[in-house]
């Protein structure tokens, strides 16, 4: 993992430094991230997959809908409408607060598991161009009423209120405005 950042930062180190993401449109995004639960004996570790599609208002609102997939088992589907506020912004540079409502469902337990989020997650972007560029999304805090992950890694919680800091809060992705 280590390598793969560092060869991103050499790679888009040499491009132009004016490129700046468009001010305003529709996008796509597609996210993918790691994570893993530690069960009594075994350990389940699986891939994200998180397609979103949005619209930018201005270099400082976006709001979009997000399908995260997961394959652990059990594995969930969540379905996200988020609103971002870019708070920082430089011409390349960009990071936001992300406040998102989630529902999250889970077939292939017994009974189905069907839960809720609602918070923050923090994020950043890099432009590669006008329009394409790199999106990183990390971290939550919030109310959340999934209780399959309070108890893994770098999770804290009070109830149902948590702060949760742990790898599968991850994704990275790219996103292309139109």
């Amino acid at each position: 993992m280590k390598t793969f950042i560092i060869t991103l930062i050499c790679l888009f180190s040499v491009l132009t430094i004016q490129a700046q993401l468009k001010e305003k449109g529709f996008f796509i995004e597609a996210s993918a991230g790691y994570g893993q639960y530690k069960w009594d004996a075994s350990t389940d570790r699986f891939a994200m997959i998180a397609p979103s599609i949005g619209y930018k208002f201005n270099p400082k609102w976006t709001a979009g809908i997000k399908m995260q997939i997961e394959t652990a088992s059990p594995n969930f589907l969540y379905l996200t409408g988020y609103a971002q506020y870019h708070y920082w912004c430089k011409k390349r540079l960009g990071l936001f607060g992300e406040l998102q409502a989630t529902y999250a469902s889970s077939t292939n337990l017994t009974p189905s598991n069907e839960h809720g989020e609602v918070g923050l997650t923090l994020g950043g972007t890099f432009a590669l161009t006008d329009r394409l560029g790199l999106i990183l999304h990390y971290g939550y805090i919030g109310y959340s009423g999934d209780h399959y992950g309070r108890d893994q890694g770098a999770c804290w919680n009070g109830g149902d209120f948590i702060v949760d800091v742990d790898w599968r809060r991850l994704l990275l992705g790219v996103q292309f405005i139109f």
